[in-house]
């Protein structure tokens, strides 16, 4: 190990620096960013940027530690440059010296540093060049955390005056860092393995390719490690790619395919059992390299899947549990069941984790499902094993078509939780009046408008009759406690979290309605600009023609409770899987 300053790092001749494809692309976020501007502020004079592991291979220094640190610092650098360029003409040799010793060399026209291939051309456009970009949608995570960095330092650094921007650069220059150099790339990862980046453990994944790495290395070094690189070159440009977390992936994958299946809670010491328990060296190769081959496949189809706008398709990713749902999916699709059923059991999954979120409690569900699983092997099985499942859950007290297995996620447990409980507190409530949006568009063969990105994620859940009542009379609300009878009062009657009293609404126009009086209530619903089919239908649950203003009471609550009830029993009929 040696210590060295940045400067003394860049200056090495004839040297650039890259972030190699089989490490992860850069993924730091706002948090990261003002921590790094925070530590600049606070040293007194003397910075520490921490370790850096490089693999040095002809003229290049390959990152395989500090990728996050070094990219963040480059970005820095390359904002402040280029304010000092704009403001400080007068002493442009500085600039363009800084310019030269860490964004590009022009006199040789060398990169210093570059990033993870598949993402260095727009580094290189918004970056090095400092082009503006005015992209909004992104094809990789990493392209959108490289540009909100950039936009970041350009916003934090307007409030600092030349002088003080000068001191940053400086005191970077002179930052000292912990350098391990060597050109056997099993070392560095050794190195790396057991490193952690500002305080961030390393992720389950990282851990189990560099011992896949190790064990490569003993058992046939060549041809293996090549494979193996360029099959994390693939996991990590997927990575970038997709939304979900690179750990769940895994985990779902050994669940998929290892022998513990759902009941797996530590895979990364499974599968070094798993591979260790092999009867020759042969055999541990062919392991890792299967392993390897079906995980990038894994995360393939978690690409595949986050693209895929059926409706069931974005009704599963809208429930937000996709640990029950990927092991299913990563298994049906590794032994190439056909598209008919694949297609099935994304209905399936969607329905079976919906009831799961309503029902909450203690029972695991996973224990269920593992039956599931195991049937995943081809479609005649899971077929078997879907219209197996679908018969346990239409369980009925009075016709005792009982299935122990799966009675607490029944119909009938199901639609009770619907019809009586408060659903105003219930996880699942959200994402039911969601699907009541889509059953309205459907029946009148309209867009489902929720679907659209501007509006997804904005909605949020209104009391209609609102939780405090309006102290405006009249309010045009009916009685909210009626002593002579609690059960005809809509807050003694338990009505105020039902679901006929709850609909989804614009965050912003929820905020502003608070317990206003029901007539400017409705005509906010009906000229929201969300243009939600819930929203309008409110009128026809009221007296709005008969009276000389419109009234919500305990019927009109009571009347769209039973109607989106049956909407749900429609909605989650399992004969439609």
């Amino acid at each position: 190990m040696e210590i060295k300053t940045i400067k003394q790092l860049f200056e090495i001749e004839n040297i650039h620096f890259k972030i190699p494809d089989y490490q992860r692309a850069y993924s730091w976020q706002e948090h990261n960013w003002g921590q790094f501007l925070e530590d600049l502020k606070e040293c007194n004079n003397h910075f520490y940027l921490g370790q850096f592991i490089f693999e040095k291979k002809d003229n290049a220094y390959f990152v395989i530690d500090g990728q996050q640190r070094i990219t963040t610092l480059i970005i820095f650098l390359s904002v402040a440059i280029n304010i000092l360029k704009a403001q400080d003409t007068e002493n442009s040799d500085y600039s363009n010296k800084l310019f030269n010793t860490y964004l590009k060399n022009s006199k040789q026209n060398i990169q210093k540093f570059e990033t993870v291939s598949y993402d260095n051309n727009f580094f290189k456009e918004i970056i090095i060049d400092y082009q503006e970009c005015r992209k909004k949608i992104f094809d990789t995570k990493s392209k959108e955390a490289l540009q909100e960095s950039k936009k970041y330092f350009k916003k934090e650094l307007k409030s600092y005056s030349l002088e003080q921007i000068k001191a940053f650069i400086e005191l970077l220059e002179n930052a000292s860092i912990s350098t391990y150099v060597v050109e056997d790339r099993l070392i560095a990862t050794q190195i790396f393995a057991y490193q952690n980046d500002r305080g961030l453990a390393l992720s389950n994944l990282e851990i189990l390719k560099a011992y896949l790495l190790s064990q490569l290395q003993k058992l046939s070094p060549n041809l293996y490690e090549a494979k193996l690189n360029e099959a994390f070159e693939q996991i990590y440009h997927k990575i970038a790619s997709i939304k979900e977390n690179e750990d769940t992936v895994l985990n779902a994958y050994w669940k998929a395919s290892g022998p513990q299946g759902f009941d797996s809670e530590d895979p990364v010491t499974e599968i070094k059992a798993w591979i260790k328990n092999s009867s020759s060296d042969e055999k541990r190769i062919e392991k890792i390299n299967n392993f390897v081959q079906e995980l990038v496949e894994a995360f393939n189809y978690v690409y595949d899947f986050e693209k895929d706008n059926t409706p069931y398709c974005i009704n599963l990713r809208r429930l937000n549990n996709l640990a029950l749902s990927y092991p299913l999916i990563f298994k049906a699709r590794l032994n190439e069941i056909d598209n008919k059923t694949y297609a099935r059991l994304i209905k399936f999954l969607e329905n079976i984790t919906f009831r799961n979120k309503l029902r909450g409690g203690r029972a695991k569900i996973t224990t269920r499902l593992q039956e599931l699983l195991d049937a995943c092997t081809d479609t005649q099985s899971l077929n078997d094993k879907i219209d197996e499942t679908k018969l346990a859950l239409r369980y009925e007290h009075e016709s005792k078509v009982i299935n122990d297995n799966w009675w607490y996620w029944s119909d009938e447990e199901i639609f009770y939780i619907i019809e009586h409980e408060n659903m105003y507190e219930n996880l699942a409530c959200n994402y039911l009046l969601w699907r009541y949006e889509q059953y309205l568009c459907e029946k009148k063969d309209l867009p489902f408008t929720l679907a659209a990105k501007k509006y997804q994620g904005q909605e949020s859940i209104e009391h209609i009759a609102p939780q405090t009542e309006c102290e405006i009379k009249p309010n045009g609300y009916g009685a909210y406690n009626n002593e002579g009878n609690p059960l005809k009062g809509i807050e003694s009657g338990g009505w105020i979290h039902a679901i006929g009293n709850l609909m989804l609404i614009d965050k912003d126009l929820n905020s502003a309605l608070g317990n206003k009086i029901f007539a400017e209530k409705l005509d906010r619903y009906l000229h929201d600009k969300t243009k939600l089919l819930q929203n309008k239908e409110i009128k026809r649950f009221t007296n709005y023609e008969k009276e000389d203003y419109p009234r919500w009471l305990l019927s009109s609550i009571r009347e769209r409770h039973y109607a989106i009830l049956e909407a749900a029993q429609e909605i989650w009929d399992l004969d439609k899987i």
